[in-house]
């Protein structure tokens, strides 16, 4: 299913308007599907996927079932792709959530749930604040979440390894 998500030629399309032509998959980034039903539990906590814009990414949440309100949409901070950088990652693999910074207190309250449909993609900056919605449904909600960035010109030699090229050279 994500060897054909990726090669997906409205998602490639979508991604070469935003990234420029020449595109690769990220395997080692933020890639998984989740079943959200965390029925009882709060919303996930608000979190950017790298830490700051210099080595860009695009996340492609791929939604497997109905996401809504009800079930725990994605919700996202608007504009907060534009905040500056976040700081420095911790030890145990934090510094991408909102709640590690105090300068960002308060942001959360002006999250917004992102609702999608089966089949729907949600494309968005990898620095844009965002989270799972709380699920109170009892019901699942599938989702699969991917990373891509632009090829590197400056690197001579790509580590085939971490990426699959979809798009260009």
């Amino acid at each position: 299913l994500m060897k054909r998500v990726i090669g997906n030629q409205a998602l490639v399309g979508a991604l070469v308007s935003l990234l420029g032509p020449n595109v690769v998959f990220v395997k080692n980034r933020h890639n998984h599907a989740t079943i959200n039903n965390r029925q009882g539990e709060p919303a996930e906590g608000m979190h950017r996927d790298i830490l700051q814009p210099s080595r860009g990414l695009m996340t492609a949440a791929v939604y497997l079932q109905d996401s809504t309100v009800e079930n725990g949409a994605t919700r996202v901070v608007p504009g907060s792709h534009n905040l500056p950088y976040v700081g420095v990652p911790q030890a145990n693999g934090g510094g991408t959530w909102m709640s590690e910074h105090e300068e960002y207190a308060g942001l959360e309250n002006q999250a917004v749930p992102v609702p999608m449909r089966e089949g729907d993609v949600l494309l968005f900056n990898g620095i844009l604040f965002h989270g799972v919605g709380h699920n109170p449904s009892g019901q699942t909600r599938t989702s699969m979440t991917l990373g891509f960035r632009s090829v590197d010109e400056l690197d001579a030699k790509p580590d085939e390894a971490r990426q699959i090229l979809v798009s260009g050279q």
